[in-house]
């Protein structure tokens, strides 16, 4: 059952401006001396217009004439954004990592560079 509840929060709730950031994300780790933070931290802002597009298509009320406990619905929805959010660390870190290896060494002097203190911060946004 999750696994469907899990397909209506990809329907249902991810906008275009959330595909757009999922895609998009990564590729800020190319930009020259551009805190590398920045872009996983705009894909959180538009993860959160996930439950705002869910307000708008009024998700809740097509959630509750499903036949579905209330758990599976919060798992669902927690799932999809976990899953979002560890890929665009992923994607993030391997971007963040060919960028260190083909730029020059100042070309990123704003932020961290691409380590572990990285990951653990795109962790915590």
């Amino acid at each position: 059952m999750v696994k469907n509840l899990l397909k209506k929060e990809i329907k249902l709730n991810a906008s275009v401006q959330f595909l757009i950031w999922f895609i998009l994300a990564p590729f800020f780790e190319f930009i020259p001396n551009y805190p590398r933070y920045i872009g996983p931290f705009y894909f959180t802002v538009a993860a959160l217009m996930c439950f705002t597009w869910g307000l708008q298509n009024r998700d809740m009320l097509y959630t509750v004439t499903l036949p579905v406990k209330r758990n599976d619905v919060v798992l669902a929805r927690c799932i999809f954004l976990a899953s979002c959010e560890i890929a665009i660390l992923i994607l993030s870190v391997i971007f963040g990592l060919i960028a260190e290896y083909i730029s020059p060494s100042n070309m990123f002097e704003a932020g961290i560079h691409t380590n572990t203190a990285f990951a653990g911060l795109t962790m915590i946004l």
